[in-house]
């Protein structure tokens, strides 16, 4: 599910049409204190989108997230995404999305 929120984000971006590029910074605080925050720099233009992000927990641990889609054809979208978790572990994760009218 969350594979199909992140690639519909992607995909959404790409299909708006005209080039467009967005950085935030978010820091949340929970309820002992500690802080988290996350960057996160999008880029995206007509039929492609991309994305980086990083998240640094209280604890001081990073975890780092990147990605991509495409348009493959009408309707169609790839997406690849790969990240390194706070204690190092690595995945990759790509598929595809078709969207019915």
């Amino acid at each position: 599910m969350f594979r199909i929120l992140i690639a519909s984000a992607l995909v959404s971006g790409a299909l708006a049409g005209a080039a467009s590029a967005g950085e935030w910074t978010r820091t949340t605080t929970g309820p002992n204190g500690g802080t988290t925050t996350t960057h996160v720099d999008r880029n995206c233009v007509p039929g492609s989108c991309s994305f980086n992000s990083t998240t640094t927990g209280p604890n001081g641990g990073v975890l780092s997230r990147s990605g991509s889609s495409h348009r493959t054809a009408p309707g169609q979208w790839s997406y690849e995404r790969s990240g390194t978790g706070v204690a190092g572990r690595k995945w990759k994760r790509s598929g595809s999305v078709r969207f019915k009218r």
